[in-house]
């Protein structure tokens, strides 16, 4: 097992890639996701949150990987923010403000959950707009913060 030491700050978040090619990792406080080689413990990427036209998304409050498709994201404070992992493109803002926990289900497109302090947002093909930002398809009130997010393994059930 290799142990390196990536980070200055806490770690705030961290998920590994469906085929272990990548570990993703942000800080608190941090504007950045960092894709690693776990098996060297090398920097392959620095993912920043500059939004297309600019504007900053904000802190990175939570990362995963979908378990089907070459898509990293975050939950951000001012977006939901989507990378293809094959080439690092980023894609265009998922409308998400105060973004806590993320999940992607199973399935290429992914279908992808983000909550709120008040909802649960749902985009059944996160990575099909061409729009600047793309709003959810869904949001399903929760009466409070969802903590934790995660899909069924036949992604029915969240």
């Amino acid at each position: 097992m290799l142990v390196w030491q990536a980070h200055r700050s806490k770690i705030r978040s961290l998920a590994f890639s469906a085929d272990g090619r990548f570990l993703a990792s942000t800080t608190g406080g941090s504007r950045t996701v960092n894709a690693w080689d776990p098996a060297t413990g090398r920097l392959v990427h620095k993912l920043t949150g500059n939004a297309q036209t600019g504007a900053g998304r904000g802190t990175v409050n939570s990362i995963a990987f979908a378990p089907d498709a070459p898509v990293l994201g975050a939950a951000m404070s001012r977006s939901v923010t989507v990378w293809w992992v094959d080439t690092w493109e980023l894609l265009p803002d998922l409308d998400c403000d105060h973004a806590h926990e993320i999940a992607f289900g199973p399935g290429n497109p992914p279908p992808l959950a983000a909550s709120t302090a008040t909802h649960v947002w749902l985009w059944a093909d996160p990575v099909r707009s061409a729009q600047i930002v793309s709003a959810p398809d869904h949001r399903i009130p929760t009466g409070g913060n969802a903590a934790s997010l995660h899909y069924s393994p036949d992604g029915k059930s969240l």
